[in-house]
Formats: structure tokens, C-alpha cells, sequence
């Protein structure tokens, strides 16, 4: 079983118009957030760009922060059956607040280049969540997709989708 986490960096980001700090996960001997160069010197400053909005995205989930975890989403984002901020807010905030502990964990983050600005990460998850009115914790492994692309001098996400792994759903 690989380590998670082997210490914990702050890092200052610019997301949507201002220094965010985010902590970043540093991992030990695993690839939790590997990010592939896509060559030129402004791919490497995206690269960058896409690997913060990730671990930001992991931050605001564990934090159950919904308005700025929906910062992170562009207007017409799609996740999963969901379109629009609206929808995706509806989803979350019911995660967020009917749980009292939240963590999710990507691995084997593999970076697709579609067009331009825009790319897609495929990665395994695992979400740990600790239900308000219970004491043991949820395990959720899957798959997710991540698409990202540049919209207003930003990084944000379009697309957001994921399946569980039925065999891998337990309760601890």
C-alpha cells in the first residue's frame, strides 16, 4: 500500500484574481500528482496551473468549503449528470454538509492534451467520508476525469466525472 502523505507544503497560487494558499501534499515515492510536460515553456506554466487547481480541488473537498470549491468549476462545468454551477452545487453541498469528515486521495494521475488550453486528467480515487450521524467512516474507490481548460486568464475545471468501483465500496 503506498504513503499518502509524507509532509505538507504551502503553497501560494493565483486563482481567480488572487493569492490562495493551498497546502500541497508531497508524496513519498508514489505519483499522486504527476503532471507530464507538454513541451514549451507556456505548456509548463499550464502544467503547473492544472497540477495547483488539482491539489485545490482536493483541499476544498476535504475542507467542505462549497463556494470555493465551485470557484474551481467554470460556469457551464457538466459533472457527471450535472450542468451548471447550480447543479453541481446541489450534489456537493449535500456531501458537504451531511458530513462531518471528508478526504479524497488521487493516484495515477495520467494528463491527456485535447486542444490548446484544454486537457483532461484520468486518475483512480479514493474518497474517506465520515457521515455526520455516523461514527465509521464511508470508502469510495473509483475512477475520475478531470477536464480542465484556460477561461479568463484561469485554470478552471469543465468537466468532472467518476465511477465507483462496487467491489471496493466498504465501510470501515
Amino acid at each position: 500500500m503506498k504513503t499518502w502523505v509524507g509532509s505538507i507544503l504551502t503553497v501560494y497560487i493565483f486563482v481567480l484574481g488572487a493569492l490562495v494558499p493551498f497546502p500541497m501534499a508531497l508524496a513519498q515515492g508514489g505519483n499522486e500528482v504527476s503532471v507530464y510536460s507538454l513541451g514549451t515553456e507556456s505548456d509548463l506554466g499550464f502544467e503547473k496551473a492544472r497540477g495547483a487547481l488539482v491539489e485545490a480541488f482536493i483541499d476544498a473537498y476535504s475542507k467542505g468549503e462549497t463556494d470555493i470549491f465551485l470557484r474551481l468549476f467554470s460556469d457551464n462545468a457538466r459533472a457527471d449528470d450535472k450542468i451548471g454551477k447550480s447543479g453541481i452545487r446541489s450534489d456537493y453541498e449535500m456531501l458537504f454538509t451531511g458530513s462531518r469528515s471528508r478526504i479524497i486521495r488521487l493516484q495515477n494521475i495520467k494528463w491527456h492534451n485535447k486542444k490548446g488550453d484544454d486537457s483532461y486528467a484520468i486518475a483512480d480515487f479514493e474518497a474517506r467520508v465520515i457521515p455526520n450521524d455516523k461514527d465509521q467512516e464511508k470508502i469510495y474507490r473509483g475512477a475520475i476525469e478531470l477536464h480542465v481548460k484556460k477561461e479568463n486568464n484561469n485554470i478552471v475545471i469543465s468537466e468532472l466525472y467518476h465511477a465507483y468501483d462496487n467491489a471496493s465500496v466498504a465501510t470501515q
